[in-house]
């Protein structure tokens, strides 16, 4: 009876650490998706504000967190699945393709034609994506 005692205390002692490992990788990815996200606002602040050289510094910082944040997550798919990991790798995805279709539309002059070439998108995804960040061909006439 006693050994059966001992396995049921190992068991329970397996399942309170898996917990504890699983509760800590949980609270760490929180923190972590919230600096992935400042970062990925800031960057779309310097891209308003024409800083290009912080864009680029807030993007490094933001895919690196958003590299962190993987990493914490490994091994826990419902974390890896859950909201706030996919708001943050969202919320970068997103500060980069702004970033990217506002660099092509100054370098090409506002030249839907030449920006879809570039960037291998179709005339409505284009359309569909400068609409959503609130981009103007006109601002780059």
């Amino acid at each position: 009876m006693t050994d059966h005692l001992a396995v049921l205390d190992s068991i329970a002692e397996e399942i309170r650490a898996t917990f504890e490992a699983k509760n800590a990788a949980r609270d760490a990815a929180i923190n972590q998706s919230r600096v992935v996200i400042k970062h990925c606002s800031n960057a779309i602040r310097a891209v308003h504000r024409h800083e290009w050289d912080i864009v680029q510094d807030r993007l490094d910082a933001a895919r690196q967190e958003a590299e962190t944040l993987c990493a914490q997550v490994d091994g826990y798919p419902d974390l890896y699945h859950s909201g706030y990991t996919q708001d943050a790798l969202k919320e970068y995805v997103e500060a980069f393709e702004r970033m990217l279709i506002d660099n092509t539309m100054r370098r090409h002059k506002g030249s839907i034609a030449a920006v879809m070439e570039e960037l291998c998108l179709p005339r409505r995804t284009l359309n569909e994506k400068m609409a959503k960040y609130g981009l103007q061909r006109s601002d780059y006439l």
